[in-house]
């Protein structure tokens, strides 16, 4: 148990920055301001963008031999649900007072 709380500490830490990244991204694009239609757009680049650097990264390492085919497809899963919940919580912290939820209910 002991080994697991670093693990578990550093993932709670790298998700509040990456939340505070996704705000600061939504920020800029004046997220507040836009039609509900832009808004999905912006959400949509960011989200693209983030998979692509995701896909980049397991890519990488999985060419240096740091990880299987196997474990980069698992990896890439994962670190997508985990930015993905950090997504949903800075678009919470982006609009206060509007519920922003990017995945369709009953998914």
């Amino acid at each position: 148990m002991i080994s697991q709380t670093p693990a578990y500490i550093n993932t709670q830490d790298a998700m509040k920055r990456q939340t505070a990244t996704f705000v600061d991204m939504l920020q800029s694009v004046k997220i507040g301001d836009l039609t509900p239609l832009e808004r999905s757009q912006a959400v949509e680049g960011i989200w693209r963008d983030t998979c692509a650097h995701i896909d980049e990264v397991c890519e990488a390492k999985q060419a240096r031999g740091h990880l299987s085919r196997e474990t980069a497809i698992e990896a890439r899963a994962t670190y997508r649900r985990l930015l993905l919940i950090a997504l949903n919580q800075a678009l919470n912290i982006a609009l206060p007072g509007s519920r922003f939820n990017p995945m369709p209910q009953g998914s």
